[in-house]
This record gives structure tokens, C-alpha cells and sequence, in this order.
């Protein structure tokens, strides 16, 4: 971003530094005022052109052809058999995209089945109404993304999230696509609702679920309870709950208190606090928005970047695609064993992923008018990485965003992470990252909290919603070119912006 940001703010807060002098509490170069230099310009991103030929469908209006199911069917096991051609190794990846559980921790299948059974006009056919895609032909009507995990619950199996349930889904223009961020999945409802619903189909006015939810699903207890057999299977799921599923209903299990259950239930669909219940909790309250998988830069892409690497999830610890996802496996709760070989074709098949070409194209002038602008503006100070990431972290206050994500992990004083997370010996950075800029027409939940629905919020061509939230999910800060720029100057910068 330009120093003219910071200028502005210093005024603001003390006295006005004179052109060219440092801003306390800002490391940022002097104010230039200028017109988008060459130089500024060349770090403008720019779509990805591809160097070779496609081997998989990633996206298409018809879920089938985007599946591909007879081409994957057996990638990995010729992959493991020692077939390691391109299209083997992509195959596979695409396979464990959707279906490898990796042996974490799932959710008992048995209330999956209950709530399809018996609370289906809440939760949609297959969970579509939770932002799930119903899995075609599917006669368990189990959704894509949800698949049998080795691991359980107590005695009882369970179906784990595969990468497909966060970074799979339906766009706004209709078509099917791997990568993208699933922002119509409502992670915090769904699980809310399950927890509340064991509770309130045996007694409607269990004071264990907080009041909201039992207003809210008040009505479809009463529904379910109303038909014949309601009672018995209820009864069936609790009997197998107290007996084989552990400590599924204690604060070690899936249970959440009723403060919980009303934070999980206010999430936004496309949010999350991944690290709470059932998986890893590290005990803070944190809100992320899901980031698309399109375009991640690969080593060579980091050295002529000069990243110090890959820069991954929202506060950058991830230094490779590789660590990221051994990282994932262990905070899932994986008892199984990963080596690098055996994630390799899944890593190399998100290095592929590319978000679609827009159908409708964009003005090509406003388009250039809008790259124009990102150099000239300083966009481009914090968004100069290779897909518009920034190539080094930030700090919270310096974005203006809310800073709950700061104690994600829950560090000690040295950066080590709660729970075991430092499984690649990674530390907590407390800084906040510019995120990859590709796809950018597809999105509809921006800044890293989901709190904002497009870039007409986040240029306030728009009301931004939440601003007034302290933390965890406000929609403040990262207010850059709201009241420097013109609305057609706005609507330029959106073009070239969708163009990515």
C-alpha cells in the first residue's frame, strides 16, 4: 500500500511528518506521489498463462463432467504400483481431492443418517442447504466432501471433510469448479444445528441448547416429533451415543456449550474457526474466511518472487504446500502415517489448479485503467506477488483489520504453538498476510474474517455490514482507496480486479 495511506493516518493521530521523514510505528519507504511508473507497473499481476496442456476437467456446469469418475477410477493405485506419469500423478491427486479422509476425525455416520431421515427439510437433500454438494447417485445420500473415515468416534464410525468440502462448489455463474472457496458452506450452522438437534429431539426445552437455537429450530423439532417413528429412532441414536460414541457429548467430544453453539451459529456461511471441536481446539476464537486453491505459487515462483516462501494460511506459517498439508493431516486428528510421496500427487494437482476463464469477458480499456490504478495507488505495494500475494506479512493494525487472528494457535511467549501444531516446527507469526488475487469475480466473502460480501463493500461503493462488531468477525479496517478514489475510478479498479 502507499505511504500516502500512512500519511494520512499519522495527520490523523499527531502531527502531520514532513515529506520524506519516517512515521513512527511505520516501516514504509517516503511519500512518492506518482503516476504508475514502469517498474510499478511490471508487478502489476497478471492471469497465469499455462505451459502445459490440461489434464483434468476443474470446471463445468455439469457436476458429472467435472467428477470425471471413469478417469480418476484407479489413478492411485497404478500411482502407488509405480506409474508416475503426469496424468497419473494429477488423476490421483484429483481423486484424494474428493475422497481421501486422510483417517481423521469425522462426524458419527449415524447422526448423519437421523438428520437426513428425519430433519431433511432443515438441512436440504444431501445438507445442500449447509452449502454442501449432493453427491450424484449417491444412495447414502452422504454429500461430495464428507467420506468414511478409518477413524471413529468411541465405537461408532464416522465420515471425515475432504479437501472438497471447503474448496469445491457451485460459482455464482453456475458452474462447478475444484479450488474454489466454498463461501455458500455453512460450517458453523451445520455443526450448531447437529449438536442442538441431539439434545432437542429428546427434549425440546433442553436449557443445555442455548435459546436462540431452540427458537430457531423450535419449529422443526416439532415437525420431526410429530412423525410416526420419530421417537424410536431418536432413541436408537441417543442409546448408541451413550454406549459406543465415547465422550462425543462431553467438552472433549462434539459437544458445545450453549455459548458455543450461539458462535458457531452466528458464523457467516464461507467462515470458520478450523481449530475448535471436533478436531483440534486451540482454545481461541478466530474467524477465517475459505481461501480459494487457484493459483499457489510453487518454489520457482517463490525464488523469483524473493518470498522467504510460501507464505500459507492466513498468518503465513505455511512455508510449503507440502508442510501445509502434513499439517492438516495431524490437526485432523490423522493416526495414520504421511509421507511426502504419498501426498504428492494430491500437492501437485492443487499446483494446477486454475480459476476459470470468466464467461462473460471484461472491457479490456477498463481493465487497463483499473491496473493503471493498482500501481499508481499503491495496491501494488502489498499485492507484488507472483498471483497478488504479498510477499511478506503485515501487521494486523497496519491493515486495520480486527486482530483476534493474532492468538490463533495460542503461542507462548516464543512463538511455539498450542496442542502439538508445530508439527513442521513452525512458529506463530501474529501478522496477517495479502492473499493470492486470482479468481477474484467468484468471491463473495473478502477480508480474512468473511465480513465483507464484495468490492463494492470493501471500496465502499457499498455499506459495509458488521462494522461495528469488536471482534473475530468486523468488518473495519482495509479501507485503501475508499476515499482517494472517484466511483468510476472504483469500477475500473473492480474490472481489472475480476480480470485476475
Amino acid at each position: 500500500m502507499n505511504r500516502r495511506y500512512f500519511v494520512l493516518l499519522a495527520c490523523m493521530v499527531s502531527a502531520c511528518p514532513e515529506p520524506g521523514q519516517p512515521i513512527d510505528g511505520f516501516d514504509q519507504p517516503p511519500l512518492v506521489l506518482f503516476d504508475a511508473s514502469d517498474e510499478a507497473m511490471s508487478a502489476v499481476p497478471r492471469p497465469w498463462s499455462e505451459t502445459s496442456p490440461p489434464v483434468t476437467h476443474d470446471a463445468d456446469p455439469d457436476l458429472l463432467v467435472v467428477l470425471e469418475r471413469e478417469a480418476l477410477e484407479g489413478a492411485c493405485d497404478a500411482y502407488r504400483a509405480g506409474d508416475h506419469r503426469r496424468e497419473t500423478r494429477l488423476r490421483c491427486g484429483k481423486w484424494m481431492f474428493f475422497y481421501e479422509s486422510f483417517g481423521t476425525v469425522g462426524i458419527p455416520s449415524h447422526l448423519l443418517e437421523v438428520f437426513q431421515d428425519w430433519f431433511q427439510p432443515y438441512f436440504g437433500p444431501s445438507f445442500a442447504k449447509m452449502g454442501f454438494v449432493p453427491n450424484p447417485g449417491a444412495e447414502d445420500r452422504i454429500p461430495l466432501g464428507l467420506v468414511p473415515s478409518t477413524q471413529r468416534m468411541g465405537e461408532m464410525n464416522t465420515h471425515a471433510l475432504t479437501c472438497a468440502a471447503c474448496h469445491f462448489g457451485q460459482m455464482p455463474d453456475g458452474r462447478y469448479a475444484v479450488g474454489y472457496p466454498n463461501h455458500q458452506l455453512a460450517y458453523g450452522r451445520f455443526f450448531a444445528a447437529m449438536v442442538a438437534l441431539i439434545r432437542l429431539g429428546m427434549n425440546p426445552e433442553d436449557e443445555a441448547v442455548h435459546p436462540v437455537l431452540r427458537e430457531a429450530l423450535g419449529p422443526e423439532v416439532h415437525q420431526a416429533r410429530q412423525q410416526p417413528g420419530f421417537f424410536i429412532a431418536i432413541g436408537g441414536l441417543g442409546l448408541n451415543v451413550m454406549t459406543r460414541g465415547g465422550d462425543i457429548l462431553t467438552e472433549g467430544g462434539i459437544n458445545l456449550s450453549p455459548a458455543e453453539q450461539l458462535q458457531f451459529w452466528q458464523l457467516r456461511s464461507g467462515t470458520m474457526d478450523f481449530l475448535t471441536k471436533p478436531m483440534t481446539d486451540d482454545g481461541v476464537w478466530t474467524v477465517s474466511r475459505i481461501i480459494s486453491l487457484w493459483n499457489l505459487p510453487t518454489q520457482e515462483h517463490i525464488e523469483d518472487a524473493s518470498m522467504p516462501h510460501a507464505l500459507l494460511s492466513w498468518t503465513g506459517i505455511g512455508e510449503s504446500l507440502m508442510s501445509f498439508l502434513h499439517g492438516f493431516v495431524a490437526i485432523s486428528g490423522s493416526a495414520e502415517a504421511w509421507e511426502d510421496g504419498d501426498l504428492a500427487p494430491l500437492a501437485e494437482y492443487i499446483y494446477s489448479l486454475r480459476p476459470p476463464p470468466a464467461l462473460d469477458p471484461h472491457d479490456p480499456d477498463a481493465v487497463e485503467r483499473g491496473a493503471t490504478l493498482f500501481a499508481s495507488t499503491g495496491c501494488v505495494d502489498c499485492h507484488d506477488g507472483p498471483s497478488g500475494e504479498g510477499r511478506e506479512l503485515y501487521r494486523f493494525e497496519t491493515i486495520g483489520t480486527d486482530t483476534a487472528m493474532r492468538a490463533i494457535y495460542s503461542p507462548d511467549d516464543d512463538g511455539k504453538l498450542c496442542c502439538g501444531l508445530d508439527v513442521n516446527g513452525e512458529r506463530a507469526t501474529g501478522m496477517i498476510k495479502s492473499p493470492r488475487l486470482a479468481g477474484q469475480r467468484y468471491r463473495t466473502r473478502l477480508l480474512h474474517n468473511g465480513a465483507l460480501d464484495s468490492l463494492e463493500q470493501l471500496l465502499c461503493l457499498a455499506e459495509r455490514p458488521m462494522e461495528d462488531l469488536e471482534m473475530a468477525q468486523s468488518s473495519k479496517g482495509h479501507r485503501f482507496g475508499c476515499d482517494e478514489l472517484s466511483a468510476p475510478e472504483k469500477h475500473d479498479l473492480i474490472q481489472y480486479l475480476e480480470h485476475l
